[in-house]
């Protein structure tokens, strides 16, 4: 019967964990019922930045850390006082503040001790907010860590109001300066940011080629500080207070003392909240002779972070560090012991018991490294919209070597202190485990499907996996216990049984099959048969994405003035998080760099985020009017496109229900402006009708609209939809155009304060009088319409 008692531990004896479920099931509640009260209460100076960007302000706070880099020092303030208009006010929800100090010269120096009272003139900005489907949410993701509102300043307005400080921190901090130190003197640049993120918690001088190169081949973990760091550095402080002889309790004190320290010293993040907290459990578990359950210290580690961060619950990294715990101390037990039956076997007192062995135990961590994939995958594509094939296989790889990395690192840093040469001397196997994991990761990178992007799976089909799996594995577990009951209490049917019991060990693999049809599931992009256009908020500039009924993809320009990479960092995570690979058109309207810096990105940046384009089409005009930037994405384009050709007034593309055709410009056009020479495009999709217009200014507009005026049986009386030309400049768009097209809806794509003063109040007024509705990415961020 002790199979059964084994099965009524999970459910019977681990209250802590039912506990942690309930417990965060009523914080996320609360969270969600109270979210609009609670976001008025911490944002509730966002009143302020309806008309402008910046606000001037006197900021007071205690210095909390700082990580600096090229240009910018990032300092975090707690307790902060902000002083508007010459009058003080303490806000005391308002806990922290971000600033980013610029250095004039590039080399400023700012020395500040933990807890350093400090002022400075500064800029108060708003966070930036999510505005186009897939990109990264600063705004929530330093609300996790209760940062509000973000600042600028220059370094030199950073003034220190006295000498105190928090004596401990500054040991601590001084202390991994200087560890960073010495993995800076001891090994070239990349390797050195490496180490330092990997044991410090530093990711300042992080390569941003590694960090690319460790997150398309699924080994970002190895960069945060993790349950395997913790283990690792854990048992070695052990073995060292072993061979110094000291007693078993006061050794498990000074190891709770040392972790203590290490999370303070490394910021305790999410991932190391959760491996010390559970460290120091497990440790706490042997000084009173107690016996170590993993799931019950996850669930007490878990509900502490929540409620000293309650948003954390929603945070990427959260879900991920625990589900990678939950996968290793719940999913992978089943998995080893009922699936495979590859329980542990240390009886080898031959050579064939000893191979035996070693093939179970090559099972056994392919089945740790399946475990963490299946059960974070929905996470990572929720979060990631993608995933590397190959992270199961190169985790094999790469996961035996950390021990081994995390041990000499840190062993050579600590000697390295002591006799620089001699720490040089030990990081040199750390510095060849590295270049072993670069080139193992650039060899799977150019294996063919080496990503596969599904696009954000919906919150139905993720509920719906892990449904399935936890029903699968609860069935599975109580179905052999039924008949190990069964077999104890009538031993007169112990033949029947047997038969039985093979087949239950047939249903074991079958539901292991069944585990990869779930995982194939969640691998399935989202189907959407509808045709969509997307006005994406790129800022002061222009990018149209469309997709077709049929699944085919157009991108109309995509580039922006003021957002940096914005191809990277926008147009990208957009496709990906549609599950798009490819574009079929991408249509150039003119070469100003509010137009194509993105599309330039996405060629340049064609091996690493996998993005292609087949066709490239853009205007042909007048010689004079090509500037270098236009002969710069023309070659790009040949060199990255299956075909590359010039577009001009009547060509048309065909495809299902969608007619696009070009209104503008003719081949070799002359203009008095690059922006009059902009590509229109009029698409109709079944009733609808959509006029795009770049950015269509002066006699061009004329010439548009003489072809409108005098063709009625290629383009519609009316449109649907219209772009604004030039973002809503009073320059364009006049009131004869308007009348032409009498559009239903107008987008107008421009920057938030931006200093055009785009969209012109003369423009609003025209679109007012004529009563089209108007919509824009300023205002509303990314501007979907799906027909």
């Amino acid at each position: 019967m002790q199979k059964r008692q084994n099965r009524e531990v999970f459910i019977i004896r681990r209250p802590a964990v039912w506990t942690a479920v309930i417990l965060i099931i009523i914080i996320s509640a609360f969270n969600i019922i109270s979210q609009k009260r609670i976001y008025k209460k911490q944002y509730y100076l966002d009143d302020m930045f309806k008309n402008k960007s910046r606000i001037e302000t006197i900021i007071y706070g205690e210095f909390e850390s700082a990580v600096s880099k090229e240009k910018t020092v990032s300092i975090i303030l707690k307790n902060v006082r902000l002083k508007f208009d010459g009058r003080t006010t303490e806000y005391k929800d308002l806990p922290s503040i971000i600033i980013y100090a610029k250095k004039s010269n590039g080399k400023e120096k700012l020395k500040l001790n933990p807890e350093n009272k400090i002022k400075c003139n500064a800029s108060l900005m708003e966070l930036k907010s999510a505005t186009n489907p897939g990109e990264f949410n600063m705004k929530a993701y330093y609300r996790e860590k209760k940062i509000f509102y973000s600042a600028a300043c220059d370094i030199g307005d950073i003034v220190v109001l006295d000498g105190n400080y928090n004596h401990p921190k500054k040991i601590l901090y001084d202390f991994r300066d200087r560890l960073k130190n010495i993995y800076a003197d001891c090994m070239p640049e990349r390797e050195a940011g490496t180490v330092s993120a990997m044991l410090l918690g530093d990711k300042s001088m992080l390569d941003e080629e590694v960090k690319e190169l460790y997150r398309e081949n699924g080994m970002s973990h190895l960069l945060a500080i993790s349950g395997l760091h913790i283990t690792v550095l854990c048992m070695a402080f052990n073995k060292l207070l072993t061979l110094l002889k000291v007693p078993d309790k006061l050794s498990i004190t000074l190891t709770v003392l040392l972790l203590l320290l290490y999370g303070i010293m490394t910021g305790f993040g999410i991932s190391t909240n959760r491996a010390v907290i559970m460290m120091v459990i497990a440790l706490f578990a042997g000084f009173v002779g107690r016996s170590y359950d993993m799931l019950s210290a996850t669930a007490v580690s878990a509900v502490i972070i929540v409620i000293l961060k309650p948003m954390s619950l929603f945070s990427c990294s959260f879900l991920l560090s625990y589900g990678a715990i939950i996968a290793i101390a719940y999913f992978y037990p089943f998995l080893r012991d009922d699936i495979f039956a590859c329980k542990n076997d240390f009886k080898h007192n031959n050579k064939e018991r000893l191979v035996q062995h070693i093939k179970k135990e090559i099972i056994k961590s392919m089945l740790v490294s399946f475990s963490i994939q299946f059960f974070t995958l929905p996470v990572i594509l929720y979060c990631f919209f993608q995933t590397p094939s190959y992270s199961i296989v190169l985790n094999l790889l790469i996961v035996p070597l950390s021990t081994f990395l995390v041990i000499i690192s840190a062993l050579g840093g600590l000697l390295g202190i002591v006799f620089l040469p001699l720490g040089k001397f030990m990081l040199g196997g750390a510095y060849f485990i590295l270049k072993f994991y670069d080139g193992v990761c650039e060899l799977f990178n150019k294996l063919p499907m080496h990503h596969i992007v599904t696009g954000r799976p919906s919150i139905i089909k993720i509920f719906i996996f892990y449904l399935v799996s936890f029903t699968l594995i609860f069935a599975v577990k109580y179905l052999k216990d039924y008949i190990y009951i069964k077999k104890d209490f009538d031993a007169g049917f112990s033949s029947v049984l047997l038969s039985f019991s093979a087949e239950i060990s047939k249903i074991s693999h079958y539901t292991f099959l069944l585990f990869m049809v779930l995982y194939v599931f969640m691998l399935i992009p989202p189907q959407n048969d509808r045709f969509n256009i997307c006005f994406l908020d790129v800022g002061q500039g222009d990018c149209i994405i469309i997709k077709n009924d049929n699944g085919k993809v157009y991108m109309i320009d995509g580039g922006s003035s003021d957002k940096d990479s914005v191809g990277k960092y926008i147009i990208t995570p957009y496709l990906k998080y549609y599950g798009i690979e490819k574009i079929d058109y991408c249509i150039m309207t003119h070469s100003d760099s509010d137009h194509i810096s993105g599309i330039i990105e996405i060629f340049e940046q064609k091996n690493a985020d996998r993005i292609t384009i087949d066709n490239f089409l853009l205007p042909n005009p007048d010689n004079e009017l090509k500037d270098e930037a236009y002969y710069q994405i023309l070659r790009l384009a040949k060199n990255n496109c299956n075909k590359v050709r010039y577009v001009k007034t009547y060509d048309k593309i065909i495809d299902g229900d969608m007619t696009m055709t070009c209104v503008h410009p003719d081949n070799g056009c002359k203009t008095d402006s690059a922006n009059a020479y902009s590509a229109v495009l009029s698409i109709v999709h079944k009733n609808n009708s959509i006029l795009l217009t770049g950015d269509l200014e002066k006699d061009g507009e004329d010439k548009v609209l003489d072809i409108l005026n005098s063709d009625f049986e290629n383009f519609p009386q009316k449109y649907t939809l219209l772009k604004a030309a030039h973002h809503g400049s009073k320059n364009s768009t006049t009131e004869a155009f308007l009348r032409r097209t009498m559009p239903e809806k107008t987008i107008i794509s421009c920057g938030k304060n931006n200093r055009y003063g785009h969209p012109h109040s003369e423009l609003l007024k025209k679109l007012e009088y004529i009563e089209t509705k108007i919509y824009r990415t300023d205002v509303e961020g990314a501007l979907n319409f799906e027909e």
